[in-house]
């Protein structure tokens, strides 16, 4: 578990597990490879919300769109936080683009407790629009 939190945020995959070494996870986006954020990772929500408050709310815009969230990984055992239980990503793929809402959700909250949260997403799980 420690090794996970040392990567920070990114969903990882074991690349010698024998030696105890892990990798973040690539895989392609668009034009290049990148890691997916790992939203059962709490310090990676909380960055996530500190993000969209100073990159996206602050500058007056009041609603997100969280996009490139089916966790479409290259690497089918990659493994996220789960809360504290490593799991493996293909158990908890569906529960990300929620996870990713919600975090929007705070940061708006947060942002103005007066407004209503206005959020839209490519993916996500049954029940994600209540």
């Amino acid at each position: 578990m420690e090794a996970h939190a040392a990567h920070g945020g990114a969903v990882f995959w074991p690349s010698g597990t024998s030696r105890g070494v892990w990798a973040p996870e690539l895989s392609m986006f668009w034009d290049a490879r990148g890691s997916h954020l790992d939203f059962t990772n709490p310090d990676t929500s909380a960055w996530w919300r500190n993000r969209v408050r100073e990159a996206i709310l602050s500058y007056g815009i009041t609603s997100t769109w969280n996009d490139n969230n089916e966790y479409a990984l290259d690497d089918e055992d990659a493994v996220c936080h789960g809360f504290g239980m490593v799991a493996p990503i293909k158990l908890m793929r569906p529960l990300m683009g929620l996870l990713m809402n919600q975090a929007s959700w705070r940061a708006q909250l947060d942002h103005s407790q007066e407004t209503r949260p206005w959020l839209i997403s490519r993916s996500g799980m049954p029940g994600m629009q209540r």
